[in-house]
């Protein structure tokens, strides 16, 4: 798992929104807080946020220390269409990009 900034997860929830489908009225605030390093002293950053959107309820961004240790996103196996793993594999190319600068 990465520390993310919070600018970064307002990027990365930005790619989301994009490829993904995430309705930014749904959680906008939340996913920045809750993905960013430094929500506040006491508590850590989650390394799994469900989304949704575009990819059914599966539909989660992952900081789990999978892919490179690069964050992610991915569906249940049973929600993949050929539309949705096009979506992720786009996704997931921005997310690498933004996250290994």
């Amino acid at each position: 798992m990465i520390q993310i900034t919070k600018e970064q997860a307002i990027a990365a929830r930005q790619i989301l929104v994009e490829e993904c489908g995430f309705r930014p009225d749904d959680g906008r605030c939340s996913f920045v807080a809750l993905i960013s390093a430094n929500i506040n002293r006491w508590s850590h950053a989650c390394h799994e946020y469900r989304f949704m959107g575009a990819l059914g309820f599966g539909g989660k961004f992952r900081n789990n220390g999978n892919h490179n240790n690069t964050p992610y996103v991915d569906c249940y196996p049973e929600h993949e269409t050929l539309a949705r793993l096009k979506m992720i594999e786009r996704a997931n190319a921005r997310l690498a990009e933004l996250f290994n600068q």
